[in-house]
């Protein structure tokens, strides 16, 4: 496992420990071009209610200002400058179903 602790000061916390599992790491070397993810909020709306679902993409995002950038190791990761950490704790984890891989992340409010 991978664990980052930036010295950054952000949303009032002293340090964001990042934690990217072994497995989660491989697959975003081998599917990712630039070594990169970022972790946003999914909009879901279905007829009248909305639901905000975090979410784990590769690559780097258009827009890079709308998102702080933490290094682990030798993978970028892009978080959204509005999403808050719980316990300044981020993980970063693959789930498998059957032949569908997906990144999930833990942590956030």
């Amino acid at each position: 496992m991978v664990y980052y602790r930036s010295n950054i000061a952000i949303w009032g916390c002293i340090y964001l420990n990042i934690k990217i599992d072994d497995k989660a790491k491989e697959y975003i070397k081998s599917k990712s071009k630039d070594n990169a993810i970022r972790i946003s909020l999914v909009t879901i709306s279905s007829g009248w209610a909305v639901v905000y679902e975090p979410s784990v993409e590769m690559g780097k995002p258009y827009d890079e200002t709308a998102y702080n950038l933490h290094r682990v190791e030798d993978i970028d990761v892009y978080i959204m400058s509005n999403l808050k950490p719980r316990k300044n704790t981020l993980r970063v984890k693959l789930n498998r179903f059957l032949w569908i891989n997906r990144l999930n992340v833990e942590g956030l409010l």
